[in-house]
């Protein structure tokens, strides 16, 4: 899972369509699960090229740390965690949030309030430990 950043901003996705198999309408950081074989960077590499067209090299996502939490995936409760990452966009690179619609909170709204009870459940336990 990874935090991406822009200046003082930072860009996530929320989560709509029919496609989405839990925390539909939650804003939650680009990522999914690892794949076998893949390194916990090449994972967030490759899922936010996924969700988002920017290729980043998986030496770019700096480790935060890991977070678990209760989560649900197609309605039934789950127990999950999730390797925290970040990396830095260059001021001029355009992003998109290709299953979902884009969402960009300055860095210093992270935690208000508004936005803490609209994060998927890792999302929030990553803004909280991290930030």
């Amino acid at each position: 899972m990874a935090f991406l950043s822009q200046g003082d901003r930072y860009h996530f996705q929320k989560r709509v369509g029919p496609f989405i198999s839990g925390a539909k309408d939650k804003i939650g950081c680009f990522g999914g699960q690892i794949e076998e074989g893949e390194s916990f960077e090449e994972a967030a590499s490759r899922e936010v090229q996924e969700e988002t067209g920017l290729h980043f090299l998986p030496h770019k996502f700096r480790y935060r740390g890991q977070v678990r939490v209760l989560s649900d995936r197609d309605g039934m409760e789950i127990r999950t965690k999730a390797e925290i990452f970040d990396v830095s966009m260059p001021q001029d690179t355009q992003i998109d949030a290709v299953h979902g619609e884009l969402v960009t909170i300055p860095a210093a709204d992270l935690k208000s309030a508004k936005y803490m009870k609209e994060y998927t459940p890792a999302t929030k336990a990553a803004v909280e430990k991290f930030f």
